[in-house]
């Protein structure tokens, strides 16, 4: 029996392992700083630690490099990292500093006109959270225009935007 190559894939986290037919492993990050490539099962790699299976999908990685299948872990952890700052944003329980950083960070991610549309819809088909508040939330730029959609859909006035 052959065995194919596969990933393991963890989009929140932005990592992948990809295990090659003849069984060697290469890893895969999203960050800057990531060595990404070929393993060697010496290195000790802790795949439950760095990975978190219980959150992957397995998916046919493609050919090496596996451009591919790294940009699309790149749109996909931009995205959550974009829902978690437009939550912390919105948590009055945060102090405005905290805030008002995660809605810079959100704008920074929301540059990227994919992660923007998909974002956008995602909100809109979302919940707003019962203790949310978006009469504080310092949000400008596209966050801004997205807030202002979510609070029109809810049938609410909009806030004063943030300097």
């Amino acid at each position: 029996m052959e065995i194919t190559r596969y990933a393991l894939v963890n989009f929140s986290m932005g990592r992948a392992l990809v295990v090659e037919s003849d069984g060697s492993w290469w890893t895969l990050e999203t960050e800057l700083d990531a060595v990404n490539g070929p393993v060697r099962a010496e290195q000790g790699l802790h795949l439950g630690m760095w990975l978190q299976p219980a959150e992957c999908q397995t998916l046919d990685p493609g050919v090496p490099p596996y451009e591919d299948i790294k940009a699309r872990m790149l749109l996909e952890s931009r995205l959550v990292r974009a829902v978690l700052c437009w939550c912390l944003a919105l948590d009055p329980k945060q102090d405005e500093h905290e805030r008002r950083e995660a809605a810079a960070l959100l704008n920074e991610r929301l540059a990227d006109d994919e992660v923007y549309a998909r974002f956008r819809d995602f909100i809109l088909v979302s919940s707003f959270p019962p203790d949310a508040s978006a009469h504080d939330a310092p949000f400008t730029g596209r966050a801004a225009v997205i807030l202002e959609l979510v609070l029109k859909k809810l049938g609410l006035k909009s806030v004063p935007s943030t300097p």
